[in-house]
């Protein structure tokens, strides 16, 4: 798997952060990246109006400038990616910050790449950092991925030409999106995306996105966004334990209901038939 090319959506007015170049030149030699830039639009610091009701966050529906800006951003660097013909594309945003570990990250990649080796275009959209909601289920695939059910954000995230062409119809469509829509919530909405993502998470964000900030401020958290998606992501990881585990322990019970039966049945059969004997016979 050969990553043609990195895209980095960033405001027009910021400098790019040397520690991304550094980490890009490290996890990602020889492959070109170029800045995206946009000219942003300013909003307050948590993202929309004060009065943004917390069910509202939860629900992921409150959508502004700031978020219809984004996707449209998004959309426009994944076309970009479609016409210039690459297989492979890695798109992040400016604050995406990487796994610390090179040892870790170099490992967890080779598995991918072996991986897909075996199964060639395997993912549409493998997230290299994702946060479940509402469903905080992930199965286990291997030591270095998962299929997560519900994933959200979208600071980092990498998509086969397979990917982009499901998005990008789903996308000119316009009835998919005739309402505005975050980004990570519309490629939620298409079910024949093939969702995968790392194990264990290789990218955060610097900061947590605005709506994260404003709830979290609102239940009086600080709880940073590295932290925040290693929680999500191992719990995510449990509950399809949990239910993988529950789904057997409910098959085995089922069995073990039909074997009791059908012995029951059998011994009520066996008693209902009498042996012939105990008559009299006649004389000769």
């Amino acid at each position: 798997m050969i990553i043609d090319h990195i895209y980095i959506l960033i405001v027009k007015s910021h400098p790019l952060s040397e520690t991304l170049k550094l980490k890009l030149d490290e996890y990602f030699p020889g492959v070109p990246y170029s800045r995206w830039d946009v000219s942003g639009i300013h909003t307050h610091k948590n993202e929309g109006a004060i009065e943004t009701s917390s069910w509202q966050i939860l629900a992921h529906t409150h959508v502004d400038e700031v978020a219809r800006d984004i996707a449209n951003n998004h959309i426009d660097m994944i076309r970009d990616a479609w016409k210039k013909g690459h297989e492979y594309a890695l798109f992040l945003e400016e604050d995406a910050s990487w796994e610390s570990d090179g040892s870790l990250f170099r490992n967890t990649w080779r598995s991918i790449v072996r991986y897909e080796e075996q199964t060639p275009a395997f993912f549409d959209i493998l997230y290299l950092g994702y946060c479940n909601w509402p469903y905080l289920v992930s199965f286990m695939v291997n030591s270095a991925l998962v299929r997560p059910v519900s994933p959200l954000l979208a600071h980092a995230y990498l998509l086969s030409r397979g990917g982009m062409k499901k998005i990008l119809d789903a996308w000119d469509d316009d009835r998919s999106h005739s309402a505005p829509i975050h980004i990570d919530r519309f490629f939620g909405t298409l079910g024949s995306l093939r969702r995968w993502a790392t194990h264990p998470i290789l990218c955060h964000q610097s900061k947590n996105p605005a709506l994260m900030t404003k709830l979290l401020d609102r239940c009086n958290l600080d709880i940073s966004n590295k932290k925040f998606l290693q929680i999500f992501h191992l719990l995510s990881i449990l509950v399809s334990f949990l239910l993988v585990s529950g789904a057997v322990a409910l098959l085995f019970k089922c069995l073990s209901l039909a074997s009791s039966f059908l012995l029951t049945k059998n011994d009520a059969t066996a008693a209902a038939v009498k042996p012939n004997g105990g008559g009299k016979h006649g004389e000769r």
